[in-house]
């Protein structure tokens, strides 16, 4: 058996949402028992063909397994080429072949720059008919793209369409062994037939896109309430292809019930001193209505070592650790502008018990350390953990995460993905009471992390830690806890 799975119109805006609907994505790719063999982008990945979007999407769609992309009207080739797929600048059509075992997937970049409709080049179809002959003579072989070149009775994308289509049906048509065409663009699951073979359009990560049953123009027909979804392609040995759409759930559908009983559910019941509840479902209707985290919606997974100093081997281990990472911002604020930035730590391998730290951008003073703060570049990120710790019978401490001095001087997360592509970041951990010298605790050296490695686990410091570790006030850890398992609740995620 080979799996494809299909992801098409991402549109990767820099903004929260899209960002972390593609991520459930391919968390959800990457926990299957049976993982794809390769995963197709079939265009759209960005919203406006920036780099730093591009940039954004590189490190989303990154994964242990092969993903092939081909560029959407929404897309812009010589960015597409340099920041995605790591070539030299250049606007001539973005075609590749690629084999999965006996299949052979075709990729055609079916654009015209500065319009919404495609059409296939005369390069193209030339070399087209060269793949062709140098495929396998019995192997089957599936052709994608961006446009669909049939009717699908959407009253936008039939306007922008494939042109031209019957010349590519006469290629179909003529070899046998092509057992479908694969598009995007529609916005909507959709089964047709094109030249006597199957017509698949994978849905968008993004947006449903309404047909012209449900909708008449000009009233708006995008619905961006339903989750994401991704098609699944199966082949078996004798290379005929089954196709099974799957939605991946964020939590929370706006626009199928008034907003407060959406966002927060039934009333609570219980004694009705007993905010506990009420407090939960708080958070897990913002991460509802925002269909992504709470805070530090957007953030790079990332993986590396930790080295702790002797004095703090008993908590975090002896010698080399290994740890996951996610730096993120706070809000989500456009590339350039100050955010508060948070570094979110675990501990892998501590006798099998994780040690999540989740530290936030603060101030370094007696007071300010109380106090999330804006910062203006991830080089000048100083962060901390805002309440105090104890460890053991010790005395509380505040821990402080210090960045190396090459990291970005801007905040934009596609700027540190760069600068990571180059190089690891590395960060001093310290720990400092209210008086006296800051004590070294550990160093952190971090990259990119691999899909397979980097799992669905969320990072929660109130419920992974070492026995001997509270977090202290107490009662405010308790507000803190309530936060987190709301935020995962309205999310969909195990709480």
């Amino acid at each position: 058996m080979i799996l494809v799975a299909q992801v098409s119109d991402t549109h990767f805006d820099l903004g929260a949402r899209n960002n972390e609907r593609v991520e459930r994505v391919m968390a959800f790719l990457a926990d299957l028992a049976h993982r794809p063999d390769a995963i197709l982008v079939t265009g759209d990945v960005t919203e406006s063909g920036k780099p730093e979007q591009y940039a954004e999407a590189r490190v989303a769609l990154q994964a242990d397994i092969p993903v092939w992309a081909i560029p959407g009207n929404h897309d812009e080739r010589a960015a597409f080429r340099t920041e995605l797929l790591g070539e030299q600048p250049s606007d001539s059509p973005i075609n590749h072949v690629h084999r999965v075992g006996a299949l052979t997937v075709i990729m055609l970049d079916t654009t015209i720059p500065g319009e919404p409709g495609g059409r296939i080049e005369e390069d193209t179809y030339r070399w087209l008919r060269e793949v062709l002959a140098d495929a396998p003579a019995t192997g089957p072989i599936v052709l994608a793209m961006h446009h669909p070149p049939a009717r699908l009775h959407s009253p936008i994308v039939d306007d922008i369409a494939l042109a031209e289509p019957d010349r590519l049906a006469d290629v179909v048509a003529a070899d046998p062994r092509i057992r479908a065409v694969l598009t995007g663009h529609a916005h909507s699951a959709a089964a047709t037939t094109f030249a006597g073979r199957p017509l698949l359009i994978a849905p968008s990560t993004a947006s449903v896109l309404g047909g012209a049953w449900e909708v008449e123009l000009p009233h708006r027909v995008m619905d961006y309430a339903p989750d994401p979804a991704v098609a699944l392609h199966v082949f078996d040995e004798s290379g005929a292809m089954t196709t099974h759409f799957r939605t991946v759930p964020m939590g929370g559908f706006l626009g199928v019930a008034p907003v407060w009983a959406v966002a927060f559910g039934p009333a609570p019941t219980g004694h009705p001193a007993d905010m506990t509840q009420p407090f939960r479902q708080i958070f897990a209707g913002a991460a509802r209505l925002r269909h992504a985290r709470v805070f530090h919606p957007n953030g790079l997974r990332l993986s590396g070592r930790l080295h702790a100093e002797p004095e703090f081997e008993s908590l975090f281990g002896t010698g080399e650790r290994a740890v996951l990472a996610r730096l993120s911002k706070g809000v989500g604020t456009p590339a350039g502008l100050p955010d508060v930035l948070g570094l979110a730590l675990r501990v892998l391998d501590r006798d099998e018990q994780p040690f999540d730290l989740a530290l936030a951008t603060t101030g370094g003073g007696r007071l300010t350390r109380f106090v999330v703060t804006p910062a203006r570049g991830w080089r000048s990120a100083r962060y901390g953990s805002l309440l105090p710790y104890r460890f053991g019978s010790d005395a509380p401490v505040w821990l402080f995460a210090e960045p190396d001095a090459a990291q970005p001087e801007s905040p934009a997360l596609a700027d540190l993905a760069a600068h990571l592509r180059e190089r690891p970041a590395t960060f001093v951990l310290s720990a400092r009471g209210f008086t006296g010298p800051p004590r070294r605790v550990a160093e952190v050296t971090l990259h990119p992390a691999d899909a397979g490695d980097y799992r669905t686990d969320f990072f929660d410091p109130m419920a992974n830690h070492p026995d001997e570790v509270r977090m202290l006030p107490e009662v405010v850890g308790r507000v803190r806890e309530l936060a987190y398992s709301g935020s995962r609740e309205g999310r969909g995620e195990p709480s």
